[in-house]
């Protein structure tokens, strides 16, 4: 799934870096605004940051499709439990359901914390593979002036 969406990826953006050959459709227009600052900057951008970048962006879609059900089951499975554990538990339940609800808040707390360490790692990981795409160009010269 993963491999299909880089490549259909990979080839809108073909078609988009070409001039005239771009079509006027909403996903043209959408994948042009993602990646606009990428195909102006082409010639500095290598091809390791691009496939970085790209399957990021699809692992990104991935885990959204995974969770976005709980947006709205979450608040309805609340409202059920409380419904369903008012008439036993009376105001015991009130209890349990803020220590529910501070248990989330401290998860966004978490989450925005783990978001700074993700963009430092983002950016150390581009740095290498920055330096892998060189050393492998380099290799090629080699070869090439060997051969």
């Amino acid at each position: 799934m993963r491999i299909a969406c880089c490549s259909l990826m990979f080839k809108k953006l073909l078609k988009i870096s070409q001039p005239g050959k771009s079509k006027r459709r909403f996903k043209s227009r959408v994948l042009l605004i993602l990646y606009l600052p990428m195909l102006l900057g082409l010639q500095q951008t290598s091809r390791g940051q691009l496939v970085n970048l790209m399957s990021n962006d699809v692992m990104k879609f991935d885990i959204a499709l995974i969770f976005i059900n709980y947006v709205y089951l979450a608040p309805i499975g609340c409202a059920c439990s409380l419904y369903f554990l008012w008439p036993t538990y009376g105001y015991a339940c009130l209890g349990g359901f803020s220590i529910l609800i501070f248990l989330a808040i401290l998860q966004s707390f978490q989450s925005r914390l783990f978001l700074h360490i993700r963009m430092k790692t983002a950016g150390r990981s581009d740095k290498r593979i920055k330096i892998i795409d060189e050393m492998i160009n380099s290799m090629k010269a080699i070869k090439v002036i060997i051969s």
